[in-house]
């Protein structure tokens, strides 16, 4: 079996870093409920993210933060286990972030990762400008509602090739982001 190592770099947020204020009485972040909650799925992987190539590449990435959205809106996080490797600290830190949220009664609502530009780069890397969208989050049933504002960070995902798919071997949060 062939395995290649290919290193993304990427723009994207801390999951639950608190860039932005905290709101002194709790609010509810789309006010009072008139209508059903749609029902989130998982996303599929693409086609297009099975491929050996640097497209291919690309496309596992942006599944993954498809993944990160989906993880971070529903608390569901074993599609997103799933597509990491298991010693992958940093997908780790942010599939414990979730889970803790959400079995202490904690959401999120409107979280949402966007990939704006990607681009390959020399020595097999692929740079990728994410921006995050603003989001409301509270960690515990009890918390504050919290805003955190539109913001862009890079952290470096590397992905392993094995067989028939790619999976993300490490990913790397930006320095001085919780």
């Amino acid at each position: 079996m062939r395995v290649r190592t290919i290193i993304v770099a990427t723009m994207f947020s801390s999951a639950l870093a608190l860039v932005g204020c905290s709101d002194p009485e709790p609010i509810e972040p789309n006010g009072p409920a008139t209508s059903a909650t749609p029902t989130l799925v998982a996303p599929t992987r693409p086609e297009a993210a099975k491929e050996d190539s640097e497209e291919g590449a690309v496309a596992c990435v942006k599944h993954y933060i498809e993944l990160l959205n989906y993880a971070a809106n529903t608390g569901d996080v074993e599609p997103l286990r799933d597509a990491s490797d298991p010693d992958c600290e940093g997908c780790s830190s942010y599939i414990s972030a979730f889970e803790s949220t959400y079995e202490q009664g904690g959401d999120v609502k409107n979280f949402e990762w966007t990939v704006s530009s990607a681009s390959h780069q020399d020595g097999g890397s692929i740079a990728t400008q994410i921006d995050l969208s603003p989001y409301h989050i509270r960690k515990t049933a009890d918390a504050n509602w919290a805003l955190v504002e539109r913001a862009e960070y890079s952290v470096t995902f590397e992905l392993n090739r094995a067989a028939t798919s790619w999976s993300v071997q490490e990913l790397s949060r930006p320095s001085g982001v919780e």
